[in-house]
């Protein structure tokens, strides 16, 4: 089932938010030590003034997916939906559940604009991830790079 997040959630979120951190390619995220009261802060308002939406089997959740209403830095008066976390637990990858956590922000995301209250919705993917979401209607934009040490 997928539906929006709510405070009973919040400890297996946070669970939910290591393991996405421990999954980063990014080795300055990997075991992280989140100050647990801002944290619960940041997942209570992406709650109420976002989207946080979580996937969930059997009374555990099996992934989350979370978005924000982000103003350009530029241009603060267009408003994009933007994706902060996209994650399923390993061993719920083969279920439909990061499919259903898409569809679903889709479906927000496509309501948000057609109210005015947004002009795009976003998301990112990890060069590693198996999902193509080009074949559902998503453009490629951009791409991000770290410098490795190895130069």
């Amino acid at each position: 089932m997928i539906r929006h997040a709510d405070l009973r959630d919040v400890d297996q979120l946070m669970n939910i938010m290591v393991a996405f951190a421990n999954e980063a390619p990014l080795l300055s995220l990997n075991i992280p030590q989140y100050d647990e009261f801002r944290a619960k802060k940041l997942l209570t308002y992406y709650m109420g003034k976002g989207v946080l939406l979580v996937s969930e089997r059997d009374n555990v959740l099996t992934g989350i997916l979370i978005a924000g209403l982000i103003e350009d830095l530029w241009l603060p008066q267009v408003k994009q939906l933007r994706e902060i976390a996209w994650y399923v637990l390993p061993e719920y990858r083969q279920s439909t559940d990061g499919y259903r956590l898409l569809k679903k922000y889709e479906e927000i995301g496509k309501r948000l604009k057609a109210q005015n209250k947004i002009s795009d919705v976003v998301i990112t993917t990890m060069v590693t991830s198996p999902v193509d979401i080009s074949k559902r209607g998503w453009k490629q934009i951009e791409q991000n790079y770290i410098l490795s040490e190895e130069v």
